[in-house]
């Protein structure tokens, strides 16, 4: 599921799980007690909101199993990741407390502005959730099974804008185009998320086999190489009912939902080119890539991108160089 504002990957893993208890309709005691620690329990960690000093906030074991029901709801992949890291559950607390620290930097109007998007993104969510009854029951049932509920985890989106907040203070635009050149260097399209192809699929199952697929597709293409009209080959032959009626194109589309060896044949082919035929899951494909223009360090979606990537640098950075400074104790139960 997508998380429309300030929708960082790597945010949608390190942070989901912060869960600020306080912020679901408690009267203000019970606000205090989330921000010294989440209430009573056993103390898994110990830390401080000014570095070298000041007063000891304490992490529960409950405040903690809470970050991880939050965690596993948004991360597929939560369990294959514990069980290959032996510090997993360290690590992750000491994310949770990295957050917390960042959490206490907000200031009011800062956190007004956040609730209105963290509001705004939950009813985009409900919108579409509404929209579709076995994804709600699903996103209902995974809620559930991890002991949360809507408006915590609206909470968590509340917090997760405001880590990103944060840390884009320190963001400069020299270190943005700094980071877009050298990933361009690297990759030329880095930054690309859409472009415009054609394309014939031929595939195979009750009344072909992947032999007698292949074999169709390579005369398709050599009737497209003696000069045969794409778009009408296309509407006689493709088998993808998304554009064979419009001569097998697709414009500005998202490359990125693309199937895997479909998206790397677009990015290498050379534009205006003719592919031989691709095998993908879904058959065999005849590619031709009539635009990808790379996007310039101005564009919007490309800054975007790039601010995301330097805010995971910098939190990557302040877990490996400040937050030493701020951490008192850890006391994780032997398991």
């Amino acid at each position: 599921m997508r998380q429309p504002k300030r929708n960082i990957p790597w945010l949608v893993l390190l942070l989901a799980g912060i869960l600020l208890l306080s912020a679901c309709g408690g009267n203000n005691e019970n606000n205090q007690n989330s921000a010294q620690g989440g209430g009573d329990g056993q103390a898994v960690a110990e830390y401080t909101l000014e570095k070298d000093g000041g007063e000891v906030v304490k992490v529960t074991q409950e405040e903690f199993d809470q970050f991880k029901g939050m965690k596993k709801v948004n991360d597929p992949y939560f369990e294959q990741r514990a069980a290959l890291s032996e510090t997993f559950e360290e690590d992750l607390l000491k994310q949770y407390v990295a957050v917390k620290i960042l959490e206490s930097q907000t200031s009011a109007e800062e956190m007004d502005q956040l609730k209105k998007e963290a509001d705004e993104a939950y009813a985009t969510i409900t919108e579409q959730l509404n929209a579709n009854e076995q994804l709600k029951e699903q996103w209902n049932s995974l809620l559930e099974s991890n002991g949360l509920s809507e408006e915590e985890y609206k909470q968590y989106m509340l917090l997760q804008n405001n880590a990103i907040t944060q840390l884009e203070k320190s963001i400069t635009e020299d270190e943005m185009k700094k980071q877009y050149e050298e990933r361009i260097a690297a990759d030329p399209y880095a930054y690309l998320t859409s472009a415009s192809v054609s394309h014939i699929l031929i595939t195979a199952g009750d009344t072909r086999t992947s032999d007698e697929a292949l074999e169709l597709a390579e005369e398709v293409k050599q009737k497209l190489d003696d000069g045969g009209d794409f778009a009408a080959l296309a509407q006689q032959y493709s088998e993808d009912p998304g554009s064979k009626d419009n001569g097998g194109s697709y414009v500005d589309a998202d490359i990125n939902q693309w199937d895997a060896d479909f998206r790397k044949a677009v990015l290498e082919l050379p534009v205006g080119q003719i592919s031989d035929p691709v095998e993908t899951q879904f058959g065999y494909h005849i590619i031709r890539v009539d635009k990808r223009d790379v996007p310039t360090f101005e564009d919007a979606s490309v800054q975007e991108i790039v601010k995301g990537e330097l805010v995971e640098k910098k939190f990557q950075d302040f877990l490996a160089n400040d937050l030493g400074s701020y951490l008192k104790e850890i006391d994780l139960p032997e398991e």
